[in-house]
């Protein structure tokens, strides 16, 4: 079976059911079309790896999510949100000096973005809190940007 023939029913499905709710029948729906889109060619690849990133964040699995932000980047390295969601997962895992140089990215593609530059100063915050060895850094407010959504054409 060639994905653009399974495209339809299933990419565009799980983004009906992820509007309507039905996150886990979203997912079960882009997991299906996955195996048929495996490579970066395929159509809505990169937003497919996008969504199944933000329904693994919402579902607070920072490693899966991250994962498959990585993935929509293969795809598209200079895709906006998928830098950005990548750096807040990786800032909630604690993976720091990653997290801001994928913020770093972020503005130099998006140099006007001001919750790039908020993300970015919450990150170096943290940072250097750490090399203090201060605890503030976990007490620090959460990245300014919440995630961003999914990627719906």
């Amino acid at each position: 079976i060639q994905a653009q023939s399974v495209e339809p029913p299933l990419f565009m499905r799980g983004i009906e059911l992820w509007r309507r709710g039905l996150l886990d029948e979203a997912e079960a729906s882009w997991m299906n079309y996955l195996q048929y889109a495996d490579h970066c060619s395929a159509p809505h690849a990169t937003d497919l790896r996008f969504n199944l990133g933000v329904l693994r964040h919402q579902k607070n699995d920072f490693e899966s999510a991250h994962q498959f932000y990585e993935a929509a980047l293969q795809c598209n390295p200079n895709h906006v949100n998928a830098l950005t969601n990548s750096a807040i997962v990786l800032a909630a895992l604690d993976k720091l000096a990653d997290a801001a140089n994928l913020m770093r990215k972020v503005i130099q593609l998006t140099p006007d973005n001001p919750s790039a530059h908020k993300n970015l100063a919450y990150v170096e915050q943290r940072i250097a809190a750490a090399s203090y060895g201060s605890d503030s850094e976990k007490t620090a407010a959460a990245p300014h940007s919440k995630v961003n959504t999914l990627f719906i054409l």
